[in-house]
């Protein structure tokens, strides 16, 4: 691929705080990556999206009853890769990202019932943040994450993982490594 072109990246950015650690490791894998993406910034606390009422809606027809649906959907579409980023919230996702993911459920109805794959090939990339040294808070939230972007298409390319925020308050090496490695593989496909 050459440099001129750029994929175009959603970030699903889940955290409150515009300014904590997930906004520093967002914000410099986004100036690491910046000749290969063109970055749209989805702040679900921001959005204030309904969570999904199970009401079948999507079931019929590939979209949702509530019009907020309206946006998420495009960016999905006219993304290549789609990036999560978020604290992990009791070994889980916040509530606000957890419903823009929820609300993604016409995806997977199209899937099953209508035998439908809506998207080309996507790839998806996770930056995660955790104020403890919990090893598998990321492997569970990465496992939750797996019928959504199977339903996008989307292949987790690779994760960054920045733990115990709670007492280390700069990008240590473990984190920095991960950073690294995820530009490596992104370098390297392009």
């Amino acid at each position: 691929m050459s440099k001129n072109f750029k994929k175009n990246a959603v970030i699903f950015f889940g955290s409150p705080r515009e300014n904590g650690f997930t906004a520093k490791l967002t914000e410099k894998f986004m100036m690491r990556t910046n000749e290969f993406y063109n970055f749209v910034k989805f702040s679900a606390y921001k959005e204030k999206i309904k969570p999904c009422i199970a009401c079948g809606f999507c079931n019929s027809i590939t979209t949702c009853i509530y019009k907020d649906f309206e946006k998420i959907d495009c960016l999905v579409k006219k993304s290549d890769t789609i990036i999560i980023a978020s604290p992990i919230y009791n070994m889980s996702l916040p509530s606000p990202l957890k419903s823009v993911i929820d609300r993604m459920q016409p995806y997977f109805a199209s899937q099953i019932f209508h035998k439908e794959n809506l998207f080309n090939c996507k790839e998806a990339i996770l930056i995660l943040t955790l104020g403890s040294k919990n090893k598998s808070a990321s492997k569970l939230v990465r496992q939750q994450l797996k019928p959504v972007l199977n339903s996008l298409n989307a292949k987790i390319l690779g994760q960054i993982v920045w733990e115990n925020t709670d007492r280390v308050k700069e990008i240590d090496d473990f984190t920095q490594k991960n950073l690294e490695k995820i530009i490596k593989l992104i370098t390297n496909k392009n």
